[in-house]
């Protein structure tokens, strides 16, 4: 289920207001969390509950030393917002048009409401916000590929390496200790109390597939018949064997990257 998105509705008519959040009440994935009918209370509003949708009337009432319409609120507004709200605009007229796209609203609403049009907006809003959250997934993946890891070898030594430097880790039955096999030919001796668990939590890109082996997803290239393949500079190693218990998370991991 999509998560919801939280709604702040401002307009100087409380009629419009109940029509509004009325409608909106009926798409599931919307929470309206709070509604006002003057600027003052419509920042205060916003401010508190960050909401990812705001409904703004532009013809807000003006307040005495502050703005004379909604155009003249967001633009006051706008650097007190440090998050993702968008905005549409509420009104009667459509000649507040250009200046709505000029001021970067998502969308514009025309009253009396059109249950149809709203229904569309919502489906154009839902549209964005999959895309930005994707971005957003895309973007820690990416952070999480960045960032540096701190092995410490078996003498007790700090060993920094990237991510990505590192193909996979393999059991080594005869010094009883894993080892980081990395993409310059370097094998890492880790100390001996570190476990697979601890291998595990460097990152979502390292999957146990074996009880020898944790590979970097991000170089699996094929897997048939049990055994899997790397991409370069690993594509000739050989007996990476994947265990029924694993396979399962190893291909959802896969899938997801």
């Amino acid at each position: 289920m999509a998560p919801l998105s939280k709604v702040v509705i401002i307009d100087d008519d409380p009629l419009a207001i109940d029509v509004l959040r009325e409608a909106l009440t009926r798409h599931a994935e919307i929470d309206v969390a709070a509604t006002a009918t003057d600027a003052v209370a419509g920042r205060a509003a916003i401010l508190m509950q960050r909401p990812d949708l705001l409904f703004l009337d532009i013809e807000l009432p003006p307040v005495e030393g502050g703005e004379e319409n909604g155009l003249d609120f967001l633009q006051s507004l706008r650097p007190q917002v440090a998050w993702g709200m968008r905005v549409v605009f509420y009104t009667s007229y459509e000649k507040y048009l250009l200046q709505a796209l000029r001021a970067a609203a998502f969308d514009y609403l025309l009253k009396p409401l059109d249950e149809s049009e709203l229904t569309a907006l919502l489906d154009r809003y839902a549209g964005r916000r999959t895309d930005d959250l994707q971005r957003v997934d895309a973007a820690i993946r990416d952070l999480r590929r960045a960032r540096p890891l701190l092995l410490t070898n078996e003498e007790g030594e700090k060993v920094v390496v990237r991510p990505h430097s590192v193909g996979y880790f393999s059991y080594n039955s005869g010094r009883k200790t894993w080892e980081a096999v990395l993409d310059d030919g370097r094998r890492v001796l880790l100390k001996h109390n570190t476990t697979a668990e601890a291998i595990l939590d460097y990152g979502n890109e390292f999957v146990r597939i074996h009880k020898m082996y944790i590979i970097n997803v991000s170089y699996l290239s094929v897997i048939r018949e049990g055994e899997l393949s790397l991409a370069y500079p690993f594509h000739k190693v050989e007996g990476l064997k994947v265990s029924k218990m694993y396979r399962k998370v190893l291909l959802d991991r896969f899938y997801d990257i």
